[in-house]
């Protein structure tokens, strides 16, 4: 059976502007540099430890602000990426084995899947608290559901998550329609790039 790991932010549910807007409240409070407007596209197209140092991002500080900025989140409405919707239910219905790998907090998560009547359509929600180090979250998934390898994809929208799939072993998807930009994830080398949700119908074929 293909299993098939997703991403939440930006590859299912369209958080970009709410994300930034909670940082940019906390950003006073961690003394770092907010985020403009102009500053958003350089931001699509950058890489996590570059910017972390570019906002005045201090490792140290990293867990607290990922915490914080995943509680604001739990008040904002968000909705899911055009087209997505449709494909997971699609994807079920082959019979792909779906499942999240987010740092996002479970809480969170579910409760954007029961409003999207979505709450089945996934076996499991795995919620990492790291920015950085996916690939050892999917290869604990991998050993707890003894999972292959040659089985497994996980779909993203950022090219740390195409550099956690490579570490992991697995296919990676990287999708155009979140966070980076189409020329980042190109430049990451993903195994695809889907450039709408509808493509990812091609994984389990």
């Amino acid at each position: 059976m293909q299993t098939i790991i997703f991403d939440f932010d930006g590859t299912i549910a369209n958080t970009l502007e709410a994300t930034v807007e909670v940082y940019n409240e906390l950003a006073p409070r961690f003394r770092c540099k907010p985020v403009s407007s102009d500053d958003l596209e350089h931001l699509r197209n950058g890489r996590p430890k570059e910017l972390m140092a570019e906002f005045g991002i201090k490792a140290w500080k990293l867990p607290f602000i990922v915490f914080a900025v995943r509680k604001g989140l739990g008040d904002r409405k968000v909705l899911p990426q055009i087209g997505i919707i449709d494909t997971i239910r699609k994807l079920k219905n082959q019979g792909a084995l779906l499942g999240i790998l987010t740092s996002n907090s479970k809480e969170n998560v579910e409760r954007f899947l029961k409003e999207h009547d979505l709450q089945n359509s996934f076996a499991f929600i795995n919620s990492y608290r790291r920015i950085f180090g996916k690939h050892k979250a999917l290869i604990s998934i991998m050993k707890q559901r003894g999972l292959n390898q040659s089985e497994v994809t996980y779909v993203g929208d950022e090219v740390r998550d195409i550099e956690a799939a490579e570490k992991a072993g697995v296919k990676s998807v990287g999708v155009v329609w979140g966070f980076q930009t189409q020329g980042a994830i190109k430049d990451a080398d993903p195994d695809v790039v889907a450039i709408k949700p509808l493509d990812l119908l091609e994984l389990t074929k």
